[in-house]
């Protein structure tokens, strides 16, 4: 039981790197105080992502499956993370729907 709620846990903080990086960086609620971090990734965005993926994905996941001799959680993720990629590149500030695929 122990070792399924700490999985859990695991499972459900992992993304949170992400997450802060996205909220902070790429879309900062004040538009006004934007850094220079902000608008580097506005205007890089599939490097923005592959970096976040290599660093949150490819390096804590390693460390993670050393730390606990078991590689399960990028099963989990691999349903996760097109999602995820999918709401990253639709919230960049410079996204077009192409009408022809969205309907």
């Amino acid at each position: 039981m122990a070792a399924g709620v700490r999985n859990m846990l695991i499972a459900f903080l992992l993304p949170l790197p992400s997450l802060l990086f996205f909220f902070t960086f790429v879309r900062p609620s004040n538009q006004d105080s934007r850094s220079t971090v902000s608008s580097w990734c506005a205007a890089h965005p599939l490097l923005v992502a592959n970096l976040v993926f290599l660093f949150n994905v490819d390096l804590l996941f390693w460390l993670i499956g050393n730390l606990l001799s078991n590689h399960w959680l990028i099963d989990l993720y691999w349903t996760v993370i097109p999602v995820m990629l999918l709401h990253y590149y639709r919230a960049h500030p410079a996204a077009v729907a192409d009408a022809a695929r969205a309907a």
